[in-house]
């Protein structure tokens, strides 16, 4: 028969670890060239995005979700493409309903674009491409 573990509060825990452990954290600022095996205070905030553009984590198609809300298979959406974003263009395209903008991984995304099509997941013909499977909207730069 196992007998009933005891808990303690948190506040109590770190401080019983307090006063057992020879271990005493010390703050300072260091040059980057000897932080090897430190570790941080407080976080680290950059003051800029970068890269300061929505970027493509894949290649594909960038495209609007609700484009591709119907989207099935055996029953693909088909989109008109728009054109290329090539990696380190930017670029001031804007996709409208029903459009798509080819992009390769690391590659601006366009304005209104809020997700992207695996080349996996398309089917092209032409100037068009098809979708078979609706997508979620991703979010935030990168659009992870």
């Amino acid at each position: 028969m196992q007998r009933p573990r005891r808990y303690i509060a948190v506040a109590d825990a770190l401080e019983v670890l307090g006063t057992k452990s020879r271990f005493r954290p010390q703050v300072g600022r260091v040059d980057p060239r000897s932080a090897y095996g430190r570790v941080l205070a407080e976080d680290v905030v950059a003051r800029k995005d970068v890269p300061a553009d929505d970027t493509s984590l894949m290649d594909g198609y960038a495209v609007r979700v609700a484009d591709l809300a119907l989207a099935k298979r055996g029953r693909p959406v088909w989109l008109n493409i728009r054109g290329e974003a090539r990696l380190g263009e930017t670029r001031d395209a804007r996709l409208d309903s029903g459009e798509a903008m080819l992009v390769s991984t690391g590659s601006s995304l366009p304005a209104g674009s809020d997700s992207v099509l695996k080349v996996e997941d398309a089917k092209r013909r032409s100037r068009k491409v098809g979708a078979t499977k609706a997508l979620n909207a991703c979010t935030g730069p990168g659009l992870t």
